[in-house]
């Protein structure tokens, strides 16, 4: 049993900000957090090898949002988060890249000045 672990919790939110395309060819901006399981060195590592796409990674890792509006119920209010409403999310045109690169560019710590 190791002795010693991280004061951060094992979760990150990573902040997803992008912009589409809508029906009038005009360009709408949208950010939401998306929660992910926070992985050490080692599994980051390891990513390519157990999850080739970043779609497979998401629905292993991803496991809530907040202010997410892409994806929305019948009602058309925004969806809470689910295996099925995730999917739906990341089957939009390069939504999986997008998340995947934000949650690989956030997971890790940086430098501050």
């Amino acid at each position: 049993m190791p002795k010693f672990k991280l004061a951060i919790a094992d979760t990150i939110g990573v902040l997803v900000k992008g912009a589409y395309m809508d029906e009038n060819a005009a360009e709408k901006e949208f950010s939401f957090t998306l929660f992910c399981v926070r992985l050490a060195n080692e599994e980051l590592r390891q990513l390519s090898e157990k999850y080739p796409t970043a779609f497979e990674f998401l629905r292993a890792h991803a496991r809530g949002w907040k202010d997410q509006t892409l994806v929305v119920d019948e009602a058309n209010q925004p969806a809470p988060f689910s295996p099925d409403a995730l999917e739906v999310l990341l089957n939009m045109g390069g939504m999986a890249s997008l998340c995947y690169s934000a949650y690989r560019a956030q997971v890790t710590v940086t430098a501050k000045n």
